[in-house]
């Protein structure tokens, strides 16, 4: 999976009432897409939709908990996070 793949998943999250787990993909992604050194415009434009999507639905703390959790995943492991029906 790409980190553009990760960040794809993000919206669907958020609009399907799982801003804790989008928050966390999200981080993911672009903690992924930095490491790679891809910084696309249209890319900045989703994931700063996304999170707008996401802050709306989470207040300060759960959101921050939820993008620390993030930060270590791999592509894969946040696609099979997304994936999973339990959360």
């Amino acid at each position: 999976m790409t980190p553009i793949t990760v960040c794809r998943m993000v919206g669907a999250l958020a609009v399907d009432g799982r801003p804790a787990l989008a928050a966390t993909v999200l981080s993911a992604g672009e903690a992924l897409l930095e490491e790679i050194g891809v910084g696309a415009p249209w890319i900045s434009e989703m994931n700063d939709e996304s999170r707008d999507r996401i802050r709306t639905q989470l207040d300060e703390e759960a959101f921050a908990a939820a993008w620390e959790a993030g930060k270590g995943l791999t592509a894969d492991e946040a696609v099979a996070l997304a994936l999973d029906p339990a959360d």
